[in-house]
């Protein structure tokens, strides 16, 4: 009996729908998570760099584990980036389709994506912010795709923004749900 009152609390999670604040949130936890990663970044590589000058235990195997930090720096923590956002867009666009918003709504989902795009804009204002300070500038250089994702944010957003919208007020009056419509 405990089972079936925790089953139906979970299905809250389960039936949730495309939704106007999607977008919204993609650009918070992108721009946000991408600001803790090039920090990450760049302490790793900060630490790094002072290891690496250090006589502290010099052989073969310490030169392949910084090899392997620095590897980690510079492409894993980008390339799972990159595929954390892929996903989050396959995400919103999967759960668009589960949407059945009524058309008199649109004017919410087009003032929601204009908030998303200049909450974008600020993310990529922060990012130029950051890339002024000189040693933060010279240890993330080579990080090319925080680099295009800030850059190119508030377009991103714009594309998400707009295929999300089209799909929710394109579903709304489809075939009829239930039944097979035969008759």
């Amino acid at each position: 009996m405990e089972l079936r009152k925790l089953g139906r609390k979970n299905r809250i999670w389960m039936n949730n729908k495309g939704d106007v604040t999607d977008v919204m949130i993609f650009v918070i936890v992108v721009g946000i998570l991408g600001i803790a990663l090039l920090f990450l970044v760049f302490t790793g590589k900060v630490v790094l760099n002072g290891l690496e000058g250090t006589t502290l235990n010099d052989s073969s195997s310490v030169r392949k584990s910084f090899e392997g930090l620095e590897t980690m720096n510079n492409t894993t923590i980008q390339t799972g980036y990159l595929i954390f956002i892929g996903f989050f867009i396959v995400g919103i666009i999967l759960s668009s389709f589960l949407a059945g918003e009524h058309p008199i709504f649109i004017f919410l989902f087009f003032i929601f994506t204009l908030m998303a795009i200049f909450l974008s804009s600020i993310f990529g204002n922060i990012y130029g912010n950051l890339l002024d300070v000189p040693a933060f500038a010279n240890e993330i250089s080579d990080q090319r795709i925080f680099d295009f994702v800030y850059r190119n944010m508030p377009k991103i957003t714009l594309g998400v923004g707009t295929l999300g919208t089209l799909i929710i007020l394109s579903r709304i009056f489809n075939a009829p749900r239930g039944g097979g419509g035969i008759g």
